[in-house]
């Protein structure tokens, strides 16, 4: 925690804040695993439900119910979670898979946060249904992930279709994040075609179709089109 006060320290004389990325899974050994065993999911032979390596999951971690009996126990102890990292000096707090963990603890967790601070940021980091993201937004999100997808093909990605959502749908509660590439997909498909040009194109589309962007890790900003190099090397 001493070198976590000294990263905020220096951030904020260079002016800077800092963002957590929250993500509510447990490891095997956490202590809930053995005094909360009702907060997790189980197989159907009782045992605890580890996660394996997909899309939705972190390999060897422990999802959690959204709303098992003791739902207000769960939800104090995560919103404590929130605040403790509040209290930190984290101004920004990035809710990784917020979309499957349920619409209604972010409706009761949310105007909780932003009545201790209002001025918190917080990013919905979704990539799923319109319908879903449109719901987390009018929740209170302060922003939402939408991905430029430039590992589709030209047509499928371009701006428009990109756009069509949040633009003309839910333009009033979607606050757009645009990112071309996410630590799955760390060099998408059309920058693996050159080096430089396809990746400044991405960044450049991204600033100017959105108020906010975000490029995950120092190849993309250095245009390293090999594949494999960082992230997930079975995505890339």
């Amino acid at each position: 925690m001493k070198d976590f006060a000294n990263l905020v320290k220096r951030t904020k004389q260079l002016k800077m804040e800092v963002a957590l990325d929250i993500a509510f899974q447990c490891a095997p050994d956490h202590p809930w695993v053995k005094e909360h065993p009702e907060f997790f999911k189980k197989r159907p032979d009782g045992s605890i439900h580890v996660c394996g390596e997909s899309a939705q999951e972190i390999s060897g971690s422990i999802p959690w119910i959204s709303s098992p009996p003791n739902w207000r126990g769960l939800w104090d102890a995560l919103r404590d979670v929130f605040t403790f990292w509040m209290d930190a000096g984290g101004a920004h707090l990035p809710c990784r898979q917020s979309a499957y963990q349920g619409v209604p603890i972010w409706q009761w967790v949310i105007p909780e946060l932003k009545a201790k601070d209002p001025n918190v940021l917080l990013l919905a980091e979704a990539f799923t249904r319109p319908r879903v993201m449109e719901r987390l937004a009018k929740v209170g999100f302060s922003q939402s992930y939408h991905l430029l997808h430039l590992a589709r093909q030209p047509k499928k990605s371009s701006p428009s279709t990109c756009l069509n959502s949040p633009t003309t749908r839910y333009a009033n509660t979607f606050g757009l994040n645009f990112w071309p590439n996410t630590p799955g997909q760390s060099c998408p498909g059309i920058c693996r075609l050159a080096v430089c040009r396809p990746f400044a194109a991405a960044v450049v589309l991204a600033t100017t179709l959105s108020a906010n962007y975000g490029i995950y890790g120092p190849a993309f900003e250095l245009g390293d089109n090999h594949a494999g190099q960082t992230g997930n090397a079975k995505n890339t």
